[in-house]
């Protein structure tokens, strides 16, 4: 795991600052990096689209904290953390970020993020819609489930939304219309690995791939985890208590961060931990396939 963990503080080390680009209270800081590496991937979304990935209950029976993946197809798949998966008995979000190689399954680590329904409705099959979920929930994927729905019965109620199945995915349909300005606002360019995501001027979490170009495919939705919580009045009140986390110190304390081991179940896990952040690591093939890293409780 020394090479995994070498590999992670290279890639960190490259990383560069682009322009900031700024919307009512959200800034994102776009990341550059010359250490990008060629590594055949597609994304959940291009897997579903040509019918080449499944994801459907492990069992008939199902288990609530797992989903199976089938990959069908001749090319890996990477499954981000925070990813929602809407259908099957209830939706669900990834817990950790991992990779489906060609032609196997993987029964994938989730959150229910629907606390009131176990029944098929609709789709019996598993889809990705497009978004992801909010950063100040990812942070929180050490904690149990009950905590996760804890969470986001608080999200909804600041947020004034109501679900008849306590789902954290009918917060973002009744702010879809500013979700859609928001996604509009920002551009980034093909050659972006990452971003940082700011609220409030102060730094929320980052989510970087050393993968060429894959970032930028992923963008869309994944913006979206940071405008949620950037339209979430009652957590930006939150914000404005912590104190300040720049762009250069949320850097810095990612290098500095413990790095260790954890247990994956496609390509190699590296889970963070530091005086101001926490996160988590996706390895493969020397690559840093996906990270994603947000200010802790010690930020505050």
């Amino acid at each position: 795991m020394e090479k995994e963990i070498q590999t992670v503080d290279e890639f960190i080390a490259s990383l560069k600052v682009a322009e900031p680009q700024r919307h009512k209270n959200l800034t994102i800081v776009p990341l550059m990096s010359s250490e990008t590496k060629d590594l055949r991937l597609r994304t959940l979304e291009e897997a579903l689209a040509s019918n080449e990935m499944t994801i459907t209950e492990i069992d008939d029976d199902g288990s609530v904290p797992k989903l199976k993946f089938e990959n069908k197809g001749d090319v890996a798949v990477l499954i981000l953390q925070g990813t929602i998966i809407k259908g099957n008995r209830q939706d669900r979000a990834v817990k950790t970020a991992f990779i489906v190689y060609p032609h196997s399954e993987i029964q994938g680590d989730v959150f229910c993020i629907e606390a009131n329904r176990w029944a098929f409705v609709r789709e019996q099959r598993g889809f990705k819609p497009d978004r992801h979920m909010s950063a100040d929930i990812c942070m929180n994927f050490s904690k149990s489930q009950s905590d996760i729905w804890r969470l986001i019965e608080e999200k909804r109620r600041r947020m004034r939304v109501m679900s008849h199945t306590d789902s954290a995915d009918h917060i973002y349909n009744a702010y879809q219309k500013e979700l859609e300005e928001f996604k509009k606002a920002f551009v980034i360019k093909h050659d972006c690995v990452g971003i940082i995501g700011l609220i409030e001027g102060k730094a929320i979490g980052m989510d970087i791939s050393g993968v060429k170009e894959i970032f930028h495919r992923q963008f869309p939705d994944l913006i979206t985890s940071f405008v949620i919580d950037a339209l979430d009045s009652g957590y930006c009140e939150e914000i404005k208590k912590h104190k300040p986390l720049t762009v250069e110190q949320f850097l810095i304390a990612v290098a500095k961060a413990k790095k260790e081991e954890r247990q994956a179940i496609g390509g190699k896990g590296i889970e963070m931990a530091g005086e101001s952040v926490v996160g988590s690591v996706l390895v493969d093939h020397d690559v840093v396939v996906q990270m994603e890293a947000f200010a802790s409780e010690g930020s505050k």
